[in-house]
C-alpha cells in the first residue's frame, strides 16, 4: 500500500532533500555542464571546454590546480640534471605544482619569479611549464602591493614577453611541452 505525502514534516524533507540536489548540482558544475554555460569550473566535467577556452582568466584558474605530464618529466629531468645550488626562475604556477612535486625541490629558497625585466644570474635555469610554452601566458603575484587584480592578487602576462630574455639562454631540455633554459657562469 502507497502511503501519501500528507503530513508536514514529510513535505518539508522532500522540499530540504530537493533543495540540497538542485544546490550540489550546481556547486558540482553539473548544470553548467549540460547547459554549455560559462561558469564552468570542474576539472574533471570541463577539462576540454577549460583548455581550449579564449579567456585567460579562466584557464588560469586550471592550470593553477592542472598540470600535465609533460611538466612531470621537465621536473623529474631537471632534479637529476640539476646543481642543488642553482637558482630555478619560474612563474607562480610551477613552483607550486610541478617543481616542487615531482622536482622535490625546497623552492622557497631558490625560485625567482620570472616577470618581464628580470635578469637571471649566471648558473641559473628558466624552467617554463606547459601553461607558459602551450598556453602561452605566466602568472605571477603582482608586484604592487597597492593593487591587487581581479585573480586573487596576481599578473597574468603572455609569454611573449620574456622571449627576448630566452634568446640569450641555452635550451637545455625540452619536451614539446615544457622548456628548460640554462644561463652558464
Amino acid at each position: 500500500m502507497r502511503k501519501k505525502i500528507n503530513s508536514r514534516f514529510d513535505f518539508a524533507v522532500l522540499f530540504i532533500v530537493l533543495m540540497m540536489m538542485v544546490y550540489f548540482l550546481y556547486n558540482t558544475g553539473f548544470i553548467f555542464e549540460l547547459t554549455n554555460e560559462d561558469g564552468r569550473s570542474s576539472i574533471s566535467l570541463s577539462l576540454s571546454y577549460l583548455k581550449h577556452t579564449s579567456d585567460i582568466g579562466t584557464k588560469s584558474t586550471l592550470y593553477s590546480s592542472y598540470y600535465t605530464s609533460q611538466d612531470v618529466f621537465s621536473a623529474e629531468w631537471l632534479h637529476l640534471h640539476l646543481i642543488s645550488t642553482t637558482s630555478i626562475y619560474c612563474d607562480r604556477y610551477s613552483t607550486s605544482l610541478a617543481l616542487s612535486a615531482y622536482g622535490t625541490y625546497d623552492l622557497p629558497n631558490k625560485e625567482i619569479y620570472l616577470l618581464n625585466g628580470t635578469s637571471p644570474q649566471q648558473n641559473s635555469c628558466i624552467y617554463l611549464s606547459y601553461m607558459n610554452t602551450v598556453a602561452g601566458f605566466m602568472v605571477n603575484l603582482d608586484p604592487n602591493p597597492e593593487y591587487r587584480g581581479p585573480y586573487r592578487g596576481e599578473i597574468i602576462y603572455p609569454t611573449t614577453q620574456i622571449e627576448s630574455l630566452l634568446h640569450c639562454q641555452n635550451e637545455v631540455y625540452s619536451n614539446g611541452g615544457s622548456e628548460i633554459y640554462y644561463k652558464p657562469g
